[in-house]
């Protein structure tokens, strides 16, 4: 019998197994793709030094025994891939799976919803306790903890993957309660920094990250709606949380407001930690990959994400945070000029939820660009002639909530498109520990561009959603080509 023989017969006996659910095999270099493999894996430890398997079932060489989700090896011209049985088994909707949703998106209300809510926390401090310092001297309080939030999903993303998302959400959630009661007694800019930024900033990296990376565990087809959904409970909590701490602001005084802002986060925290559960298989968290994955840059579809979501968030902090201040600036009452993050935040959380929707019909990129687009456009065409018209700055607070919100919405979801499930999590953490590069030195450019009635940071802003809409357009164009739907 030839020695070609003896591999199909091989490749026969291994598709005979009831512990394999498929096989395929090449004549030219001996490749077999194990799709499961039987937990118990004793039996093929006995013959680990066979090249024949035993008539009960098929022998691997004992290094093939303990391959991780995706990893291959070859030995002899035959390379074994294991391939992780959460893709292939994504229960893609269900009530266990929706509740991960709400309990994702009560945990998002914690952390974006809370960044769309700084705008009125820093308005107020430049007129306290930080009077004494420069609008761009304030940035660095917000932009620190925007940047530790986003760089702490290097660490974050890993762990989820090895261990799950509870062990990495409680401890961001009791991190994160702390920060803010500590926040409640600050007088001094010191103590802003670190009671604020980088504790509060580390234990949000901590929640925002599994809040998005949990949904790609539960959902294939439906993704683009889940976390839509979960994107807009970042709208949500800007759309309420800035008119309830101005008015406690002013009734109850500052100490007392972030208290109570820090026992709702706790409640909410509650109950993201009861609902949220990932799928993934625990193992040994290897320590060299929590880290940049710069080899994942070398491939220019994810280069080119990366780089449109670090222009895209750098833009977007503008007008979310000082939207606020120009109003101010225009004339309006502290109520009318919070009233307008809360309309900027009303049409975006709309956005996110019909982003969502659009992507899964028309494709996120498609969405993406769009989107980006009239994000700039927006701040070129309405808020640069703007002026002190009401009218205006609402229309321009009105159109650019809603496009901003759609980008946010599928944001993570750019990101699964150049990567599997099994490294979502890390790449995730990749893309956006890049992007807070960005975030660190956008409120502190931006309030250095407040002057002559903030034309620097409209022009910012707009220049650099459309630099980020010509990225998008790179990853689509390497990804899908002419595919009209992507």
């Amino acid at each position: 019998m030839t020695g070609t023989d003896n591999e199909h017969q091989t490749v026969a006996g291994i598709l005979d197994m009831n512990r394999l659910k498929k096989a395929s095999y090449d004549g030219s270099s001996s490749v077999i793709s194990l799709h499961t493999i039987s937990s118990s894996q004793n039996n093929y430890d006995n013959d680990a030094g066979s090249n024949t398997p035993p008539v009960a079932g098929p022998s691997f060489p004992a290094e093939f025994h303990d391959l991780s989700p995706s990893e291959t090896k070859s030995k002899n011209n035959v390379t074994v891939y294991q391939d992780d049985s959460l893709e292939n088994n994504i229960p893609n909707g269900g009530s266990k799976a929706w509740l991960v949703v709400f309990g994702a998106f009560c945990a998002n209300i914690t952390t974006v919803g809370f960044i769309n809510t700084t705008g009125t926390i820093q308005e107020y401090l430049m007129t306290h306790q930080l009077k004494d310092y420069s609008d761009s001297s304030v940035g660095w309080v917000f932009s620190l903890f925007n940047f530790l939030m986003y760089f702490g999903s290097i660490q974050t993303g890993p762990f989820i993957d090895a261990y799950g998302v509870l062990p990495v959400l409680i401890p961001g959630s009791v991190m994160w309660c702390a920060s803010l009661f500590i926040m409640s007694v600050c007088d001094e800019y010191y103590q802003f920094i670190l009671g604020f930024s980088v504790l509060g900033g580390i234990a949000t990296s901590f929640i925002m990250n599994p809040s998005f990376t949990v949904v790609n565990h539960w959902f294939t087809s439906k993704k683009s709606i889940a976390l839509s959904i979960v994107a807009a409970g970042g709208s949500l909590g800007g759309c309420f949380l800035p008119i309830v701490l101005s008015t406690l602001f002013n009734t109850i005084g500052y100490g007392w407001t972030i208290r109570v802002l820090a026992f709702f986060m706790l409640a909410l925290s509650v109950i993201a930690c009861l609902l949220m559960r990932s799928r993934t298989t625990k193992h040994k968290v290897i320590w060299r990959e929590l880290t940049i994955d710069i080899s994942s840059l070398k491939e220019p579809a994810f280069a080119f994400c990366c780089l449109g979501l670090l222009l895209s968030e750098w833009a977007y902090f503008l007008p979310a945070l000082f939207i606020v201040n120009y109003a101010k600036m225009a004339g309006f009452t502290d109520q009318g000029s919070n009233l307008m993050l809360v309309y900027m935040n009303i049409t975006s959380s709309f956005a996110r939820i019909f982003a969502g929707v659009m992507a899964k019909w028309f494709g996120t990129y498609n969405v993406m660009i769009v989107s980006t687009i009239m994000a700039g456009l927006s701040s070129l065409c309405i808020w640069i002639p703007a002026g002190t018209s009401y009218g205006t700055i609402l229309a321009f607070a009105v159109v650019f909530g809603f496009f901003s919100g759609s980008c946010m919405s599928i944001a993570p979801l750019t990101v699964s498109h150049v990567a599997s499930v099994s490294n979502y999590g890390k790449r995730y953490g990749t893309a956006y520990a890049i992007v807070s590069l960005g975030v660190l030195t956008s409120l502190p450019i931006g309030g250095a561009l407040t002057g002559d009635q903030f034309f620097g940071c409209k022009v910012a802003t707009g220049v650099a959603f459309l630099a980020s809409a010509a990225a998008f357009a790179a990853t689509r164009f390497i990804k899908a080509g002419r595919n009209p739907i992507f």
